[in-house]
């Protein structure tokens, strides 16, 4: 009749078993790059973070941070009792078919609240601020 033969059928699943491997290897690939990027990125902030532990006047790195952190928290606070609107804008995850051939949806939301809200950015901010002034043993995170 008009089928195919069982060698065409294995050749086809073959190939796409092939293509997915391929595939998998480098998404696998592309990930173990960016982690060592990642780790590398780490070492050279420790770094930092150790020499800023090293300056002298420590009174001052003190004074800085607390200033700079209760501004941040502060301006939260504030901002809805001078009536300003908090707008945070979170990345969605977008739907994907076809290993991100075809996507859809939104990328970023915007979440407006009237009320006091900490952005989830905020605890990066202030692990920054204080393991520049404090050093490494303040903001690092333990594991």
């Amino acid at each position: 009749m008009f089928g195919l033969g069982i060698e065409t059928i294995t050749l086809l699943i073959s190939t796409a078993l092939s293509f997915y491997m391929k595939f998998q290897a480098q998404k696998t690939a592309n990930t173990h790059s960016l982690l060592k990027i990642a780790i590398e990125n780490r070492t050279n902030e420790s770094s930092l973070m150790d020499a800023a532990a090293s300056r002298g006047t420590p009174w001052v790195r003190k004074y800085i941070s607390v200033l700079v952190i209760s501004v941040m928290f502060l301006g939260l606070i504030l901002a809805p009792l001078c009536d300003i609107n908090t707008d945070l804008v979170m990345k969605v995850p977008r739907k994907e078919f076809l290993y991100g051939l075809f996507r859809w949806g939104r990328e970023y939301e915007i979440i407006s609240s009237d009320g006091f809200m900490i952005p989830p950015y905020a605890k990066q901010i202030a692990m920054v601020i204080s393991g520049f002034f404090f050093g490494s043993g303040f903001a690092k995170v333990s594991r």
